[in-house]
Formats: structure tokens, C-alpha cells, sequence
């Protein structure tokens, strides 16, 4: 089994020039294809994605169509929305193959139990940042974005988003504090409920942080880190050993 997160497909620096973000998973794949059974991708594979009717964004072509030749060969893909791409549809599960995720996962592989998920629904946000969440989640926004708006203008708004909140706050990493942090404080919290007591992993994205944390004795929280500056992913072998590495570009 194989974890990555966030990739960002289709974001160019602020310079505009293309970063190749699309090669890095080319050549990822390439790699791991000959020992890989299962690839997980944990949300913001896209820098931005939609779902209309009869038009796909532009570029991340030979990225798919190589993810796509992977579930040819048997392998399962697993895909999970982000903020990025949340608006991911069927053309994603119908012509690559991809299973989507809306809502988080819970595995059985190897020895070991997966909770799974992007991670950026975990806390509620407040304010300003709630009402944007709540209308770009809504079923009006997505409705109006498939009829209303021209997949041109949607696509730069969006590109256009993203590259602004990455020069107001950079690419920022989360600041792990063990004792305050959210998904901690989430992880434990889940570990009380009993359908997620005895999960053993705790598998999140969204954080731009590459960590592993012990919860308990037998549970552990697992951040997956980004392919921003720093590419990183995570194994699971067939003895239920779960290891981060980092990509080599």
C-alpha cells in the first residue's frame, strides 16, 4: 500500500512558470509500479479541479493516463477529495478508474486497521472561513459552476485562488505542539468510539507536514507531508510495517 499527498497538478509558481509537478508522479509511478498493490491518494492531487458535464480541466493528461494504465494492470487506486479538489465527480471513477472518496476510510490491510482521510474536515472552521467553506460545499455553488459559469474564467478563478493564498501565507507547514494540536486532539477523540478503537493508524494529509506520532501504545497518527518542496510518502508492507520515505526528484 501506497500513501501520497498533496501533489497540487496544474499549480505554477508565482513567476507563472510550470513547475512539472505532473513528471514528479510520472516518475513516482514509474517507480513504485512493480511493488505496488494499492495507491492512496490523500486529496490535493489537483491544485484545482472540476466536474462538469462535458468539459475536463486542462494538462495532468500523461499523469492520468498513466494512473489509468496502473488500474488496467489491477491496481487499486484510491482517491480522496481535498479543499483543492473537492469538487470531483464521476469522470475521475469512470474513465481512470479511480475510487472516490468523499468521506473518510476505514481498512482492513496487512495486520493492521486505517482510518484514512485528507484531513481538512477534521475541525470546523469559524467565521468568514466557515461561510466559504459551507458555499463552496453546497450543491448551488456546484450547480452554478456546471451551467452558469464559463470553464475558462472557473478554472482561472480557481488557479487564481489558490496562487494568492499561497503568496499571503507561503507554503506553510503546520505547527505540530503534540499537547494542543487538533488532529491529536481528533485521534484520540475517535479512538473512543468503538467502531475506531482498535485502529492502529491514523492517516491524514492537508497539513504540509511529514510525521508520525505515537498515540498509544498500538495506534499511531500519521501526516503524510506534501510534494510542494519536499516529497514524501508512506508504505505499508505485508507485515503491517508502515514507513514514510521521501522522493528524490
Amino acid at each position: 500500500l501506497e500513501c501520497v499527498i498533496p501533489i497540487y497538478l496544474g499549480l505554477r509558481l508565482l513567476d507563472k512558470k510550470p513547475i512539472g509537478r505532473g513528471k514528479f508522479l510520472y516518475n513516482f509511478r514509474c517507480l513504485i509500479e512493480d511493488s505496488c498493490s494499492e495507491l492512496v491518494l490523500v486529496g490535493d492531487i489537483f491544485d484545482f479541479w472540476f466536474a462538469w458535464r462535458n468539459v475536463v480541466p486542462q494538462g495532468c493528461v500523461r499523469v492520468l493516463g498513466k494512473l489509468a494504465i496502473m488500474v488496467d494492470n489491477g491496481i487499486k487506486i484510491h482517491f480522496f477529495t481535498g479543499n483543492h479538489d473537492l469538487w470531483v465527480e464521476n469522470y475521475l471513477s469512470d474513465n481512470i478508474g479511480f475510487i472516490i472518496h468523499k468521506e473518510p476510510l476505514v481498512i482492513q490491510r496487512s495486520t493492521k486497521k486505517l482510518f484514512i482521510t485528507h484531513g481538512d474536515t477534521l475541525y470546523q472552521h469559524k467565521g468568514v472561513a466557515r461561510l466559504l467553506e459551507i458555499m463552496f460545499r453546497s450543491r448551488a455553488a456546484k450547480w452554478i459552476g456546471q451551467r452558469l459559469i464559463h470553464p475558462d474564467f472557473l478554472c482561472r478563478f480557481g488557479h487564481s485562488w489558490s496562487r494568492s493564498n499561497r503568496k499571503k501565507h507561503g507554503n506553510i507547514a503546520h505547527v505540530f505542539d503534540d499537547k494542543n494540536d487538533l488532529w491529536v486532539k481528533r485521534s484520540r477523540e475517535l479512538l473512543t468510539q468503538s467502531e475506531y478503537s482498535d485502529v492502529n493508524f491514523f492517516i491524514y494529509g492537508h497539513l504540509h507536514l511529514a510525521l508520525v506520532y505515537d498515540l498509544t501504545p498500538t495506534s499511531k497518527m500519521v501526516v503524510l507531508g506534501e510534494w510542494v518542496d519536499d516529497p514524501t510518502y508512506a508504505t505499508l508492507d505485508d507485515t503491517g510495517n508502515l514507513l514514510l520515505h521521501k522522493f528524490h526528484i
